[in-house]
């Protein structure tokens, strides 16, 4: 098993190395210029040429990658453009937010996907299969900033039940945008666990342990949904990772102060050190999730503990 998890260790970081060179090719391949940004349109070409000497923005673009790599390596995330502050610290602080609401939403996912997905296997084409398919197949292609706006138009305008952004009233913040992140995830859980149910309680060991008088619960529950999971675990992995890509939109929407809203921060001013390093940040965060996933599997999946064992 250690071997297992050193090896999808090891691949992260190809991984981080390729995501971090596409952005930073793509940030400095956009209009506008970082030194002029820092001084502002009133500067004169001998400051802002002095300043990109100083920040090095005239050398090659793979020896400034290269210098980036190198920092990075020894976990110097480089300083603002902006506020000259430290990056790393800035991200740390939050970081919190944004790693609260992808788990919020991915709890909500699940709590609401799993037993959905659950009663739809077991009662194939009723009323209540159809209608929790169509609502899922609808928040599937529902887009998060127009559910969001819906949410804050009927729940903080019309209702007053709910606030419309920020971190004022605690837990309670996180209700709207949570539920905005975990409407997509959850659908695509529900109809995967039915898929998957749906499979498995076909199978000749499910009848037999039905025939042999059996409660029906404790067959779904010990039987199918042990075997039927494995996708579902996958898909989990993936809607975690979502939840945190995710959280750029939602928490601009809802003005949110997390890692997500500084991301789009950095972008609007072109601050390409933050914006590198929320990206580096997210990135790990992603792989870890699916990391943990795969760490899951090993411990789930007899046979893929048995190769690494």
């Amino acid at each position: 098993m250690h071997k297992y998890i050193l090896k999808r260790l090891l691949m992260m970081i190809p991984v981080l190395i390729g995501i971090t060179f596409i952005i930073f090719v793509i940030l400095n391949m956009t209009p506008g210029d970082p030194a002029l940004i820092i001084l502002g349109s009133e500067a004169n070409d001998e400051t802002v040429a002095q300043l990109r000497d100083e920040l090095g923005l005239d050398d090659p673009l793979l020896l400034q990658y290269g210098r980036y790599m190198l920092g990075l390596v020894k976990g110097d995330l480089g300083q603002s453009y902006i506020n000259n502050r430290a990056i790393f610290p800035s991200i740390m602080e939050r970081l919190p937010i944004t790693l609260s609401l992808a788990l919020l939403a991915m709890l909500v996912s699940v709590v609401v996907a799993i037993p959905l997905g659950i009663i739809s296997a077991t009662k194939q084409y009723s009323f209540l299969d159809s209608t929790s398919m169509v609502l899922c197949l609808i928040g599937v292609s529902i887009p998060s900033f127009w559910l969001a706006l819906m949410l804050i138009l009927f729940f903080s305008v019309n209702l007053s039940l709910l606030p419309s952004g920020g971190l004022n009233n605690g837990i309670v913040s996180y209700i709207l945008p949570a539920v905005t992140l975990a409407t997509s995830g959850a659908a695509s859980m529900a109809r995967q666990t039915r898929s998957s149910m749906l499979e498995v309680i076909r199978q000749d060991y499910i009848r037999t342990a039905r025939a042999k008088g059996v409660r029906k619960n404790k067959v779904l529950i010990r039987h199918a949904l042990k075997n039927a999971i494995m996708p579902v675990i996958t898909l989990m992995g993936l809607t975690l990772g979502r939840n945190v890509g995710g959280a750029v939109v939602v928490e601009s929407i809802f003005t949110l102060p997390g890692t997500g809203r500084l991301l789009l921060e950095g972008i609007r001013s072109k601050d390409i050190p933050m914006v590198m390093g929320c990206v580096v940040v997210l990135s790990i965060l992603i792989s870890i999730a699916n990391l943990l996933v795969d760490i899951v599997y090993g411990f789930v999946d007899p046979r893929l503990k048995g190769e690494y064992r």
